[in-house]
């Protein structure tokens, strides 16, 4: 059979059609798989808890294998990674301040500007850290280099105040922006207060059962030791201000009678006996 003689230009057409569409078919499938990576490559911008302990460990091998500027480059993109997870977070803070003092130690005999400037990016990520409350109270590592304990100390009396409070009653409540202050280890009785308190004015609340509520103001200076004293006033129920008020018209109406009755008033004498008997 002569395959040529029963061809006609409408399957020929109908044949390039289909190729056509093949080839199109292919063309896009090979995009789609070409653009699949990206895609799926979006959720793992967000680095987990697991990635930021493993960006710990390996710092501090770095740390201690003298690898200062790579445990910085590995630390710096977990900084934002560990928000989630407080403890986290304040670890990360620590050793990468720790990396920068590290790195100023290990070149400020070759240039003590780049080792200067080290020391400064250290000691704002202390000031930074040391800003969040409940950060406040952080420590570096007892291995850390001790010009990084010395930039805790100074940024701690920078930021931070003490507060010491003598309150009469002994027995009284007194709280700080909420939170209760308790005794402090070395201090008389009756003295309460806290440390690492940020400088500014803050609201004290003071109240005893029996007693009137004080709420001052009290202002907390960077690096000292503020230590005000406090009395509170008793309260006075309602028969304290009756009997005071019964006691004033008392006082009143005698006030009222001695001046009735003053010196210029006559003085009563005495009746006269009974008169003699007539005579006889």
């Amino acid at each position: 059979m002569n395959l040529r003689s029963t061809s006609n230009p409408t399957a020929s057409r109908f044949v390039r059609g289909a190729v056509s569409l093949s080839l199109a078919l292919q063309s896009l499938a090979s995009v789609g798989l070409a653009q699949e990576p990206s895609g799926t490559a979006a959720p793992t911008t967000v680095a987990s808890s697991t990635t930021v302990d493993e960006s710990l460990a390996q710092a501090r091998d770095l740390i201690s294998n003298g690898n200062y500027d790579g445990a910085i480059e590995l630390l710096r993109p977990a900084l934002p990674a560990s928000s989630s997870t407080t403890e986290k977070t304040r670890e990360v803070y620590l050793l990468l301040a720790e990396s920068y003092f590290y790195l100023g130690n290990s070149i400020k005999l070759t240039s003590r500007a780049s080792a200067q400037s080290n020391y400064d990016k250290g000691r704002s990520l202390i000031r930074e850290l040391l800003s969040v409350p409940q950060f406040s109270h952080a420590q570096p590592g007892e291995l850390a280099p001790p010009e990084m304990k010395r930039a805790f100390r100074e940024v701690r009396g920078e930021l931070f105040g003490s507060l010491r409070v003598n309150v009469q009653p002994v027995s009284a409540t007194v709280t700080l922006d909420g939170d209760t202050l308790r005794t402090v280890a070395g201090e008389p009785d009756g003295v309460i207060g806290a440390d690492d308190l940020m400088a500014g004015p803050h609201t004290l609340l003071v109240c005893a059962p029996g007693y009137r509520d004080f709420a001052p103001t009290v202002t907390i200076v960077p690096g000292t030791i503020v230590n005000p004293t406090y009395q509170l006033d008793k309260k006075r129920n309602r028969r304290w201000y009756y009997g005071g008020a019964t006691l004033a018209v008392i006082a009143g109406t005698t006030i009222a009678l001695s001046a009735a009755n003053g010196s210029d008033a006559t003085v009563e004498q005495p009746l006269p006996g009974p008169p003699d008997p007539p005579a006889r």
